[in-house]
């Protein structure tokens, strides 16, 4: 018989009711709010004990002791993190989980498909945009029951998608550098997306206009009135525009102005430029042909080597993302003596790797874990024991048998002297009664005992250890003993079995300085032990918890009741119906041990 406990954090009950009927294997269900922290409390009376299995399907809480009807446990996103150095732009996603995914290039878009769902944590978004980088857009979208990463690029750029340990990582540039392997270019709007797009025009971006034959500099000035736009026009852009357009979002006016007079539009530091066709490939040629005079000259650059020391994490665990900047003759090694990178190549290339380094590699915060352990054991004792016994002797007249004699035979004797019949006593009673009767003549003796003892045994141990752990890093907290097993025969190597106590917890730290906790709660004890080996008794819980900085939750439910009934007695008159009790003793043990934890972590500042 016993309890489980269900916590729910963050939530509050609407339910009408405070306690339920049950069904087969629950006996009942009560429900409780408490604060704080907020959450709302399930207790569920069992019949027996059992495993339960707990797992959330969309808004159901499912609670079985079949694992195979419970949903199995989500999968999330818990960042997605954007690093761009010297044209190189990293998007660096962070997984709970390993989830295998497939890549491939549609329509222009580096496309990830998951084989498994992925969940967002609130502080992570779906759609994430960049301004002025190799990628565009990067948005998190469900397509036939699977979740995909959809990066949009910016013109024609090249990438690479490496697998890390916390999750995937990203790399994009404009020029191809030595590791990429995928080539992405934008496409065109189609024409549902262009009239989708007209859907979720912002109102202050529709423009109504009517013109006839106006100059294209003076028309181009007018679409941008008001928008804090820095233009300027090349010294071959003439013409003139005629349009009459009704709430039209002001790009598409723009892209017909330039369409008409076959303009392009770029835009740099801050200010648009406004050319021909002609001119910007001019530039853009201009820009290529630098390019490739910097990757001419970086082949005869000579190379360097230097000793850059990686402080506040693993070398080799950055040493993908600080390759992927390196020029095509560039090397990295990890020099793990000294948690060092040993990086050859060109000066502009080394500088870009020590640029990225320094923006990676930062102190890890620490999380301190402030444990209450408390165990209450609480041990009822009755028993109740009876003694009585007699003797009885008579002279007779006949030769055989002369005289009689019937006394009982046990050990212990009673008040009169005579041996009892039935000795069932209590050992050390808390109380006793005896009681002697006999005939006048002596003949006949009668002595009873009745002996009871009760005990009640109540203890309350509380323990509150601290551990500070990095960031994602598991403490271990210990709370227990360690039992030396010597065997007995020719095998005397000794066994240690640890039993108490003991805590997993990994914490990290959201975005918005909240502590994500894993926590795996084990008790042992010491079972079975026989003359080669020895078994332990565990019971585990483990659970997820999204916390506040400083906020305090609660473990319970590992509960454990037993009662346990004794009856000693004489074999078959201890059965007969209401007499039976001058025949047997009988002693009840109920034993209630609970064991509940409460973590509070903090951020250390």
């Amino acid at each position: 018989d016993g309890k489980f406990y269900l916590d729910l954090f963050g939530v509050k009950s609407e339910l009408a009711r405070d306690a339920y009927p049950g069904k087969g294997l629950i006996e009942s269900v009560k429900v409780g709010s408490y604060y704080p922290p907020q959450k709302v409390r399930f207790i569920f009376e069992i019949t027996k004990s059992m495993p339960i299995f707990v797992g959330q399907d969309g808004n159901h809480l499912v609670v079985s002791n079949n694992i195979s009807e419970v949903p199995e446990e989500a999968k999330y996103i818990v960042s997605m993190d954007n690093i761009f150095v010297n044209n190189y732009q990293s998007i660096v996603l962070k997984l709970t989980n390993d989830v295998p995914f497939t890549k491939k290039v549609i329509d222009g878009n580096l496309v990830l498909t998951f084989d498994a769902p992925l969940k967002l944590l609130n502080s992570v978004k779906n759609v994430v945009a960049f301004d002025n980088q190799p990628f565009k857009k990067v948005k998190v979208v469900e397509i036939n029951g699977k979740t995909s990463l959809i990066v949009e690029p910016n013109g024609d750029i090249y990438a690479k998608v490496d697998k890390m340990p916390e999750g995937i990582l990203i790399t994009g540039s404009f020029s191809k550098f030595s590791k990429a392997d995928i080539t992405m270019k934008e496409q065109a709007k189609s024409a549902e997306s262009t009239e989708k797009s007209k859907k979720e025009t912002k109102k202050e971006d529709l423009i109504s206009i009517n013109i006839k034959n106006m100059d294209v500099k003076e028309a181009i000035r007018l679409v941008y009135y008001g928008r804090a736009e820095n233009l300027v026009f090349g010294k071959n852009v003439q013409g003139t525009v005629t349009l009459y357009l009704d709430k039209v979002d002001y790009r598409n006016a723009l892209e017909m102005i330039y369409k008409e007079n076959g303009l392009m539009e770029l835009k740099e530091n801050n200010i648009t430029w406004v050319v021909t066709k002609e001119r910007y490939q001019q530039m853009q040629q201009a820009k290529l042909q630098a390019k490739q005079q910097e990757k001419e000259q970086q082949k005869f650059e000579p190379i360097h080597t230097e000793i850059v020391s990686v402080n506040y994490s693993n070398a080799s665990e950055y040493k993908g993302i600080i390759s992927s900047v390196l020029s095509e003759r560039g090397k990295i090694q990890v020099e793990s003596r000294t948690n060092s990178f040993i990086i050859s190549d060109t000066k502009s290339g080394i500088k870009r790797a020590k640029e990225l380094l320094a923006k990676l590699d930062k102190p890890i915060p620490q999380v301190e874990i402030e444990a209450r352990i408390v165990e209450v054991f609480d041990t009822n004792n009755l028993n109740i024991g009876i003694q009585w016994g007699g003797q009885y002797s008579e002279t007779t007249s006949s030769n055989f048998p002369g005289t009689i004699n019937v006394s009982g035979n046990t050990a212990a004797t009673g008040p009169s002297g005579s041996g009892y019949l039935v000795n069932l006593p209590v050992g050390n009673p808390a109380g006793a009664l005896s009681l002697a009767l006999g005939s006048i003549v002596g003949n006949y003796n009668l002595d009873v005992a009745l002996s009871a003892l009760e005990t009640q045994n109540k203890v309350k141990t509380v323990s509150s250890p601290r551990i500070t752990t990095l960031n994602n890093q598991e403490a271990e907290i210990k709370s227990g003993s360690t039992a030396i097993i010597v065997p007995t025969g020719d095998n005397t190597e000794t066994e240690e079995v640890d039993v108490g106590i003991k805590l997993n917890i990994t914490p990290q730290i959201t975005p918005n300085n909240m502590i994500f906790l894993e926590i795996e709660v084990e008790k042992s004890t010491l079972g079975q032990v026989t003359a080669n080996t020895a078994t332990t008794e565990e019971k585990k819980a483990s659970t997820q918890v999204l916390l506040e900085n400083g906020e305090t939750t609660v473990i319970g439910g590992i509960y454990e009741n037993s009662e346990t009934s004794t009856v000693q007695g004489v074999p078959f008159l201890q059965n007969i119906p209401f007499l039976g009790w001058l025949f047997k003793s009988k002693q009840n043990i109920v034993d209630k041990k609970e064991l509940m934890v409460f973590i509070t972590p903090r951020v250390v500042e």
